[in-house]
């Protein structure tokens, strides 16, 4: 679901914030009342629930409702001339392209998303702020990001058992008994939010902010002490630290076949062969398989395929890829005509997609544009 408002906004920044929880929800009153803010994103996949009422920044009537139509309301209430634009999905189903903004800011509570959100960022060229909390200790914390071929990234700092751990939810959790769904308070989360948004405005309007990119603050409240702690570029970092210049297309999904897509890419690059097409952050279906024996070809970017195409035509269970039905990216010479005559809507591409474009060693990067 996404919610955008008409107009461009108000004069100021766009900033794009992912998560809308213990941290982002008092965050966005903060932003919405910052001069320095034009335009907000706001991306969050899913609804209050009754435990976060206490913990976060929303009020009783909000449960049950997607947390970006409950903060998209508040913006309005607080700052009606800001161009808005709602997204109702995890971070890592948004096109690439719609979270091209000055600064993105996060909110999560897992690796696996902070490292989606770090990449993104690198690749986009944008500075990211990360924020967290840990209610036990009532620690706050929040570290930018500042893209650049010397300058630290999320994965800088990392070893084996941060990747081991990826999909471990950092909730926020803390003694049984406080509030909400997090049970971190909502003072912790507002003071992270604070912390947050003082970083963002340094960020967006003060000089070098290459060196606040170096930097990660903690408040413990326990102790009433503020820690500073220094990172440098680890030159091991698994992680490529690459920025792409990517070029916004007139033309979307919807109207363009794959053929057609070779074709006007290849243009743009100077090439005329030997071209394939890379989804970047998803990879492409080629093959379903179900438990009970059944399998289906297709083709289609991984998580848009939508649920009838991934029902077993045997048994009506769920059909899902194996490792060997994942490909990267399209090849023109292997794909039937018939699948050079879809388009990139079907094949999963959507307004916002950045598609990295590769001949040889060359690659162009471009973003599909609204259909």
């Amino acid at each position: 679901m996404t919610d955008r408002d008409s107009g461009i906004g108000r004069p100021g920044k766009h900033v794009v914030l992912v998560g809308l929880g213990n941290i982002g929800s008092p965050l966005v009153g903060l932003l919405a009342r910052s001069a320095w803010v034009g335009r907000l994103t706001l991306i969050d996949g899913d609804s209050y629930e009754e435990a976060n009422v206490r913990g976060q920044a929303i009020a009783a009537g909000d449960v049950g409702k997607p947390k970006v139509s409950v903060q998209a309301a508040r913006v309005r209430r607080i700052a009606p001339g800001m161009g808005l634009e709602a997204i109702a999905a995890l971070a890592e189903n948004v096109p690439m392209g719609r979270l091209r903004g000055d600064l993105i800011v996060a909110a999560v509570d897992s690796k696996a998303a902070r490292q989606g959100i770090n990449q993104i960022a690198w690749r986009l060229g944008i500075p990211w702020v990360d924020a967290g909390v840990a209610a036990e200790g009532l620690l706050a914390r929040t570290r930018a990001f500042v893209p650049a071929s010397d300058g630290p990234c999320l994965e800088c700092g990392w070893d084996q058992r941060d990747y081991d751990t990826l999909t471990v939810n950092r909730s926020c959790a803390g003694r049984a008994g406080e509030p909400g769904g997090t049970r971190a308070p909502a003072y912790l989360g507002s003071l992270a939010a604070s912390m947050q948004a003082h970083l963002c405005q340094q960020l967006l309007t003060e000089g070098s902010p290459a060196e606040l990119g170096t930097r990660e603050w903690m408040m413990d409240l326990t102790s009433h002490q503020l820690h500073e702690t220094a990172y440098r570029r680890n030159p091991r970092c698994r992680f490529d630290h690459r920025t792409w210049q990517v070029r916004t297309l007139s033309w979307g999904p919807a109207g363009v076949s794959v053929a057609e897509a070779f074709g006007r890419l290849g243009r743009l690059m100077g090439a005329g062969e030997g071209l394939t097409l890379h989804l970047a952050g998803r990879p492409l279906v080629k093959r379903l398989r179900c438990a009970c024996g059944a399998q289906k070809t297709v083709l289609g970017a991984k998580g848009r395929l939508g649920i009838r195409v991934g029902r077993c035509p045997r048994c009506r269970g769920t059909m899902e890829p194996g490792g060997f039905d994942l490909i990267p990216e399209l090849e023109s010479e292997w794909l039937s005509a018939r699948e050079r005559r879809r388009t990139l809507a079907s094949v999963g591409f959507q307004p916002g997609d950045v598609v990295v474009v590769r001949q040889g060693a060359d690659e162009g990067y471009f973003q599909l544009g609204k259909d």
